[in-house]
């Protein structure tokens, strides 16, 4: 019996031998099971190890994605508006704002070359990312110890196709629908045409890039004495000049140019403040962003 037997058959208390590749160590199957995943002696012992490591990640994402992988109804639900709110439309608002997507290309330890997509959602505030992370039940996190900036990743297809699936129907920005084309392709997923921004969507996108402040001003009243005036100003920066101008003609306000590429949309007339401050109360699911809005609110009260 030669080496290669040795690798398929060793066998021991019903489990595979599984210390002679590390992809493995942490994995282990039945005879039953190895049988009815690798049929067929016509496999090398080469293509035999490799579909095994395969077959052990996979496994281990199945385990990671549990909700996502029996995620039709769960994925329907995230589709489905509970009292105005789409949590696809936000999510994808998010993601436009404070998301990134990529294809890294592998190879295995036997030579084999795959796809990797990754999908990122990256914050300081790691709250409204462990929202993400709850509603889809899967991703890691990890930190960026310089900048104090989170991030939740995704990294594997059976994660990521999903995800990138319900991002792919609600996109805006002409930037981030080019560059998640680029990974839906290289997946061979469908992909995606540019959307108008939906109230949802907005509010993911404020809940990233958005702020909210209150200037004061100083005016002098007839009889000579000073006066300070708050107003309550609530805005988005953003380097697509288009998709504030969109949200402009939503809600109201004024995008200026603040030079080096970057534009801020700014709301502060009283009527349309009001009206965007009580959607983004309502719905934003940034509790930093939106407990210091509700302060701001207060202030000017």
């Amino acid at each position: 019996m030669s080496i290669d037997d040795v690798f398929v058959r060793c066998l021991i208390c019903n489990k595979m031998f599984c210390a002679i590749t590390p992809h493995l160590r942490s994995h282990s199957m039945t005879t039953d099971e190895y049988l009815a995943m690798f049929p067929g002696a016509e496999l090398t012992s080469r293509e035999t190890r490799h579909q095994m490591s395969v077959s052990s990640n996979e496994a281990a994402g199945r385990r990671l994605s549990e909700s996502v992988s029996t995620a039709s109804v769960k994925l329907l639900l995230m589709e489905t508006p509970v009292d105005g709110f789409v949590f696809s439309e936000w999510l994808t608002g998010f993601f436009e704002g404070d998301g990134s997507c990529f294809i890294q290309h592998r190879v295995d330890g036997f030579g084999y070359e795959y796809l990797k997509p990754i999908v990122n959602f990256s914050q300081k505030d790691l709250q409204i990312l462990e929202y993400i992370h709850d509603a889809f039940g899967a991703g890691y996190f990890e930190v960026n110890r310089r900048t104090g900036t989170h991030a939740l990743r995704f990294d594997s297809q059976r994660l990521c196709s999903p995800i990138l699936s319900l991002l792919s129907r609600h996109l805006v920005t002409s930037r981030i629908t080019q560059r998640t084309n680029v990974v839906l392709d290289a997946l061979k997923m469908p992909v995606a045409t540019m959307q108008l921004p939906t109230k949802s969507w907005v509010v993911g996108f404020w809940d990233a890039e958005g702020f909210s402040s209150v200037p004061e001003t100083l005016y002098v009243l007839k009889d000579g004495s000073p006066k300070w005036y708050r107003y309550l100003r609530v805005g988005i920066s953003q380097a697509d000049q288009v998709v504030l101008e969109q949200i402009r003609d939503m809600f109201g306000g004024n995008v200026y140019d603040k030079g080096s590429g970057m534009y801020e949309l700014a709301i502060q007339s009283s009527l349309e403040c009001s009206a965007f401050t009580a959607l983004l109360l309502k719905s934003s699911r940034n509790d930093v962003k939106r407990n210091e809005l509700k302060e701001n609110v207060a202030k000017c009260a």
